[in-house]
């Protein structure tokens, strides 16, 4: 099985705002061209893909800090995304 084939698969189990944190990760890493980020960064750009997706600003409001956090920490616990906290005011997503 190919690796698209994996990820394919295993984006299309994860829900909705996982989804919407993952697409903002990759944004995230393209538009800088590195492959790592801040989770500031893409809590930004993960609620405007929902404002935009929804239709309206309050869309992307749904998506609350604690719920990305919550959705951070699980993908990092598959293993999905790689977390680091590089110094004390920054958590680093790879």
């Amino acid at each position: 099985m190919s690796v698209f084939l994996m990820w394919s698969i295993f984006f299309r189990s994860c829900s909705k705002h996982e989804q919407v944190f993952l697409r903002a990760i990759v944004a995230c890493f393209q538009k800088s061209g590195l492959e790592e980020t801040s989770f500031d960064r893409v809590f930004d750009v993960a609620r405007e893909i929902a404002a935009v997706e929804d239709g309206s600003a309050s869309a992307g409001a749904a998506l609350h800090s604690s719920a990305a956090f919550k959705i951070c920490f699980d993908l990092a616990a598959s293993r999905k995304v790689y977390t680091s906290n590089s110094d004390a005011q920054s958590n680093e997503l790879q």
